[in-house]
Protein backbone atom coordinates (compact mmCIF):
# COMPACT_ATOMS: atom_id res chain seq x y z
CA UNK A 1 0.00 0.00 0.00
CA UNK A 2 1.01 3.37 -0.32
CA UNK A 3 1.34 5.42 2.59
CA UNK A 4 1.11 10.06 2.57
CA UNK A 5 2.83 11.94 4.85
CA UNK A 6 0.39 14.64 5.54
CA UNK A 7 2.24 16.50 8.20
CA UNK A 8 4.82 19.15 8.12
CA UNK A 9 7.51 16.80 9.75
CA UNK A 10 9.43 13.57 8.57
CA UNK A 11 7.86 10.39 10.11
CA UNK A 12 9.39 7.09 10.82
CA UNK A 13 6.61 4.56 10.11
CA UNK A 14 6.84 1.40 12.78
CA UNK A 15 8.70 -0.29 9.73
CA UNK A 16 11.54 1.80 9.56
CA UNK A 17 10.07 3.52 6.51
CA UNK A 18 11.26 7.11 6.55
CA UNK A 19 8.09 9.52 5.02
CA UNK A 20 9.78 12.90 3.94
CA UNK A 21 6.84 15.88 4.28
CA UNK A 22 3.96 15.38 2.14
CA UNK A 23 5.80 12.77 0.40
CA UNK A 24 4.00 9.05 -0.50
CA UNK A 25 6.23 5.67 -0.42
CA UNK A 26 5.06 1.95 -0.89
CA UNK A 27 5.03 0.45 2.05
CA UNK A 28 3.92 -3.03 1.40
CA UNK A 29 4.34 -4.43 5.21
CA UNK A 30 2.54 -1.41 6.93
CA UNK A 31 0.45 -2.28 9.66
CA UNK A 32 -2.43 -0.05 10.58
CA UNK A 33 -3.50 -1.92 13.47
CA UNK A 34 0.20 -0.99 15.01
CA UNK A 35 -0.77 1.74 18.09
CA UNK A 36 1.15 4.55 17.29
CA UNK A 37 -0.09 3.99 13.41
CA UNK A 38 -3.64 3.62 14.36
CA UNK A 39 -2.73 7.36 16.58
CA UNK A 40 -1.38 8.69 13.10
CA UNK A 41 -4.17 7.33 10.85
CA UNK A 42 -6.85 8.88 13.66
CA UNK A 43 -5.21 11.96 13.85
CA UNK A 44 -4.84 12.44 10.08
CA UNK A 45 -0.94 12.64 10.03
CA UNK A 46 -0.69 9.71 7.43
CA UNK A 47 -2.99 8.66 4.84
CA UNK A 48 -3.33 5.52 3.42
CA UNK A 49 -3.47 6.27 -0.29
CA UNK A 50 -3.61 2.94 -2.13
CA UNK A 51 -4.58 -0.66 0.27
CA UNK A 52 -3.50 -3.18 -1.35
CA UNK A 53 -6.45 -6.30 -1.64
CA UNK A 54 -6.54 -9.61 0.21
CA UNK A 55 -5.27 -11.29 -3.07
CA UNK A 56 -2.42 -8.28 -3.98
CA UNK A 57 1.32 -7.98 -3.61
CA UNK A 58 3.22 -5.60 -4.00
CA UNK A 59 3.79 -4.07 -7.13
CA UNK A 60 1.18 -6.94 -8.56
CA UNK A 61 -0.43 -5.25 -12.29
CA UNK A 62 -3.87 -6.68 -11.22
CA UNK A 63 -3.91 -3.96 -8.62
CA UNK A 64 -7.03 -1.70 -9.22
CA UNK A 65 -6.73 2.40 -8.64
Amino acid sequence: MQITNASKSRLVLATGDIVEAGGVIDAPSFDDKHVVMKAWLDAGLIKVVKPMTKNSKAGDKNDKD
